[in-house]
This record gives C-alpha cells, structure tokens and sequence, in this order.
C-alpha cells in the first residue's frame, strides 16, 4: 500500500511536471535544466534522500566567498520597491508591490518603534545575556542544509567571527522572548491584513502565535546563504550590522539550476550567484535581478518562490524573519515548485501528524536540517 501511494504521488507529480514545463521550458538551453530538475526531483517525491552538495561550484565554497565582489554586477540593479518610512503613503505603496515584488520599507522600525518594542536594541552582548545556558542550532556549513549542530551561544559567538569556521545560526527559534518582542496585531492588520497568507498561517500555526513567529538569524562578516527560495512569504526586520541580498524573480527558474532541499520544502540555486562560473553554468547570463542594502531599523518583504541570497556586511548582524506559508501566491509564481512541494510523502505525513497532535505546519517547514543526514567527509 505504501508502495502503491508513492508511486501515484511521483505519477502526478510527473503528470503535473510535464503540464507545467510549457513556462519552464520557454527559453533556448532551459529543456536539459528541467529534464535535470525532473530527474534530480523524482527520488525526494518518493521519500528519498536529499542532494546535501553545491553541484556547480568547481572551488570550495570557502574560497569562492573571498574572491567574490559586494559591489554591483551587470545582471543586477537596484530594488525598485525602496520606499521611505517617512513617507505618509509608505502603505499604500507597499501594499501596491508587495504580492508581486520584493519592497523595504526604510527605517519602519524608528518610525514605528512602538509597534517593535525594544528589538532595535538586540545586538550579539545582549543576546549572550539572553541565551546564556541555552543553545542554538548552528548551520556549519553554507551549501550543505542538513549541516546544523547545536552549540551554546557564548560558544557560539566566540567561534563566529572565527574566518576558519562557517557559523550561522539561521531560523532560530525564539526562546527568550527577543525576536517576538513586537506587536503582532498592528504588523498583521497593517502589513499583512489582506495576505490570504496570513490567513492560512493563523489557522496553521498553533496557538497562540504572538511569541512563536519571529526566527532569529545571527552571523558574522564571512557568513553568506546560498540562493534558494521556498513557499513561504516573509517579512525580514534588520536589527543590527547590514545584510546585501540579491532577488531573482520566479520567471528566471530555468537559469537557476534548481535542486530540492529536505524534503522539498525549498529549492537551492545550484550555483554561486555572487561569483557565477559562467563556464559551468551558461544559463545563468540570461538573469536579471536586483540588489539592496538592509541597513538597521529597515523591513524587506518578498513574495514566495522570489529566489533570494544573502551576505553579511558587518562583524555581527542580528535579524528577525516573519515567515508566511503562500500557498496560493506560490502555485501563481511556481506551479512546478509547489506541487512538487505539496506532494512529498514525508511532508504530508508529518503535516498530517502536526494537526493531528495541535503541532504546527510551521514546524514541519523549518524541521530537520540536522547534521546526521550529511554523508561521511561532507
């Protein structure tokens, strides 16, 4: 019976691939990405394991992050949706972009420092107070997604600025209080009232959901993310040090180079977009994207499936991420994506227990990138 309920999930999976290839295929080159995505897909569909390597970068990720430029690049441009807190139609702009583009709203956290409480403030001294004794899961490896280790803070901030070792504690869960210290009916009315998102998150994600929302994300100069996007809609508050972040529109997938992470709950860009080889991958100079600075007290918005990549700045930077499962505005930006998504055994199972057991859909999207899945020498 098992069996049987895989093979028809990886037959609608393949049937829903194939209807859709018609917008992934559009361009000259892009049929063997998609042909290579299919069959890189396929084995996760049926509750297989993950790809945990960066397919295309022919030097360590190590040594690519040194000789990379934090400077602007042809393919990119700046982030049309900059919009001034201070403008008293910061709104309504916002509102006009944000289910379609990415958008920051500069300084929305001075200019609304009531709604965001003291988390301004949140730098790495002050979190040492707040986590000492505790522990945080750390990802010590920027391409592999199951790399996560955990490690005390206070032993985490010493080793981070540390060149030698990648450490990041990314999508920390909120224990203390710190990153949720804002006011979540003003941010939901305000920012995501008419987001069906929000809607389905509220039905989704446990009760109550004031206090459990807001993932912490903590780093150093060094620290970067790999390209990927998933279904989740997110609001990201800048709290401390500066983050560079590139955007790649979902109709670019097919120069992406995709691959599934655990359990297909997001897709990495299989390739280095701050310092492409273009050589290994020729597809990636059809992109076009956009670049923008997060300085503190800024909030970025992006829309699902919006491939993005991150570099840090500044010796420390501390973040907080408001994540919205966007089911609907996924299948809109990336049908291929969301159905392949939806369609994994291991997250109907575990999806199907978290309601079951008052647990959270949430949960499942950000569970299991755990150390013990990589390989011996990964």
């Amino acid at each position: 019976m098992k069996r049987t309920s895989r093979l028809l999930v990886a037959a609608v999976a393949v049937l829903g691939v194939l209807l859709a290839t018609a917008g992934f295929t559009s361009e000259p080159g892009a049929e063997a990405a998609t042909a290579a995505f299919i069959l890189d897909i396929l084995p996760q569909l049926m509750g297989g394991p993950p790809k945990n390597s960066f397919p295309r970068l022919s030097r360590c990720p190590h040594c690519m992050r040194a000789e990379a430029s934090v400077g602007s690049s042809a393919q990119l441009r700046p982030l049309p949706a900059d919009i001034d807190a201070h403008d008293p139609d910061w709104q309504q702009r916002l509102q006009a972009v944000m289910h379609s583009e990415p958008a920051v709203v500069r300084g929305l956290q001075y200019v609304e420092s009531r709604r965001f409480g003291n988390m301004s403030g949140l730098n790495v001294p002050r979190l040492r107070e707040l986590y000492r004794g505790r522990s945080v899961t750390t990802f010590t490896h920027m391409t592999h997604d199951t790399s996560a280790v955990d490690m005390s803070f206070d032993d985490f901030a010493d080793r981070m600025k540390d060149e030698e070792e990648m450490l990041y504690a990314r999508a920390m869960p909120d224990v203390t209080g710190a990153f949720n210290n804002f006011d979540l009916d003003w941010v939901a009315g305000t920012l995501w009232g008419r987001l069906w998102s929000w809607r389905f998150t509220q039905f989704t994600g446990g009760k109550p959901l004031q206090g459990r929302i807001g993932l912490g994300f903590v780093g150093s100069k060094h620290v970067w993310t790999q390209a990927h996007c998933d279904v989740g809609s997110s609001s990201f508050l800048m709290l401390h040090g500066r983050k560079r972040w590139v955007f790649f529109s979902p109709t670019q997938t097919r120069w992406m180079y995709p691959y599934g992470q655990y359990r297909n709950v997001a897709y990495n860009a299989g390739l280095d977009v701050f310092a492409p080889n273009l050589t290994e991958v020729p597809l990636f100079a059809n992109v076009r994207g956009y670049e923008v600075v997060l300085q503190p007290g800024d909030v970025l918005f992006f829309p699902s499936f919006w491939w993005h990549g991150v570099q840090n700045l500044d010796d420390e930077t501390v973040a907080v991420d408001l994540p919205l499962i966007d089911i609907l505005g996924s299948w809109r930006r990336n049908a291929i994506f969301t159905l392949t998504s939806l369609l994994n055994p291991n997250v109907i199972g575990d999806s199907i227990g978290a309601l079951l057991t008052g647990g959270s859909l949430r949960g499942v999207f950000f569970a299991g990138y755990r150390k013990e899945g990589l390989k011996e020498g990964e």
